[in-house]
């Protein structure tokens, strides 16, 4: 049975997706991060970047690249909040406890 903490946790995570999905339909560059970025992003959302790149390797996250010859690549905010939201509310489907494994742990 979920208590009140997972729910909240669950709401939390699909609002994020939702305000994600809405900056990537109303402001697109927003939305994209380059590969550069993307560890410093992740650290600041206290997520692990091991899990990033199983998302990635799962193909639930995807790096595209600009139109330009130069482009770097870059990747969805949107698509990564999606990946890590569905993939915690999978796991407490699988399991029935919500683990925050994907969740970079603060220093103390």
């Amino acid at each position: 049975m979920l208590d009140i903490v997972e729910i909240g946790s669950i709401i939390s995570d699909f609002v994020r997706v939702g305000y994600n999905a809405a900056v990537k339909d109303y402001d697109p560059p927003q939305d994209k991060l380059r590969q550069s970025e993307v560890k410093k992003w992740l650290k600041f959302r206290k997520i692990e970047f091991k899990t990033f790149q199983e998302l990635e390797k799962q193909g639930l996250i995807h790096a595209r690249k600009g139109a330009a010859a130069n482009s770097p690549l870059f990747y969805s905010k949107a698509e990564i909040q999606k990946a890590f939201a569905t993939m915690r509310l999978n796991r407490l489907m699988t399991t029935n406890e919500l683990n925050d494994y994907e969740r970079r742990k603060d220093d103390k």
